[in-house]
Order: C-alpha cells, then structure tokens, then sequence
C-alpha cells in the first residue's frame, strides 16, 4: 500500500518505483533512447516561464476586479477568451488543441439539444467556425469536420437561456 500524498492521493506505489530504477539504469540506445530525460532547450523553458506569467498576470487583474466588486463597485467580471498558454485570443486554425476543445465543446452541448444553453456561449461558438473556408485543424479529419458542420446546425435550433443581468445576478442567493 502507497503512502498518501499531501492532497489525500496515493502517492507512486513499489511498481513504479521499480520502473522507475529500471529506466534509469537502462542503457539508452534505440528505441529505448526515447527514455533518455531531455533537459528543455532555453527556447522551450522561456516560452514556459512567458506562459506562466502572461497566466498569473491575467489571473492579478482578475482578483483584482474582484477586489473593487467586494468593495460595491460596478466592475465588470468577463473574462477575455485568450488562449492562456499562448495569452493570445483564442481563433480557429491557430492552436490545435483549440480546434479540438471547441469541437468537444459543440459535441456535448448538441447532445442534449432539448436543454437550453447561454445565449452567449451558443454565439462564441458561432463566431468560432464563422468562417468555413478559415483555418481549423479539425478539417483534416473529414468525417469530424462533417459532424461540426451538422452540429452546428443543431446548435442553431438549440433555445437559450436568458441573459441575466448584474442586478438580478445580485438578487439570487
């Protein structure tokens, strides 16, 4: 039995401490050099670090609207649709794992399509595939790409909820 960790989760067992020494020892050549521990290149290591800042940057900002909300000012909570590994905004064709979190995103809310969504989601996810012929890695999976397209046309018909306002927001409990 493993220990528990410092949030209640089993930390790595004997087996993977086995593997572990194993891998270690190993001597790397051929396929198994891809075992070999890579040190990160300065390029890959700064565009971490400028991720993680860009991330706790917005994140400041953020918690500091929240601060003068607290206070009784009127501020506006948004959150900006960036893309918060690259602090970009978020457009199709330009990060892969975009084009794939949006077409998740579509696939479950057209599964339901009885159940009303937020208006708002319902038109960012229309401005996302606005333009068919634009840019977006899920077009080179053709059978996903016909799926979006007949998915899109679900969310159309799909009702959506109404937009609350700030004061009614205040109002519920």
């Amino acid at each position: 039995m493993s220990a528990i960790g410092k949030w209640g989760i089993p930390g790595p067992g004997f087996g993977s401490h086995v593997l572990a020494i194993a891998v270690k020892i190993v001597p790397k050549v051929g396929v198994i050099s891809l075992l070999a521990i890579k040190i990160p290149e300065l390029k890959t290591e700064d565009l971490y670090v400028a991720s993680v800042n860009n991330t706790v940057d917005i994140y400041a900002q953020v918690l500091g609207r929240m601060r003068g909300a607290q206070k009784g000012q009127e501020v506006d909570l948004a959150l900006q649709n960036l893309d918060l590994d690259t602090g970009k905004p978020v457009r199709p064709g330009t990060y892969p794992l975009t084009d794939e979190t949006y077409a998740q995103l579509l696939d479950r809310l057209t599964s339901r399509p009885e159940r009303p969504i937020p208006a708002e989601v319902r038109q960012n996810i229309f401005d996302f595939y606005a333009n068919p012929d634009g840019p977006n890695s899920t077009k080179k999976k053709t059978a996903e790409w016909q799926r979006i397209q007949s998915e899109l046309v679900t969310l159309r018909d799909m009702a959506t909820t109404p937009q609350v306002s700030r004061e009614q927001a205040r109002q519920q409990p």
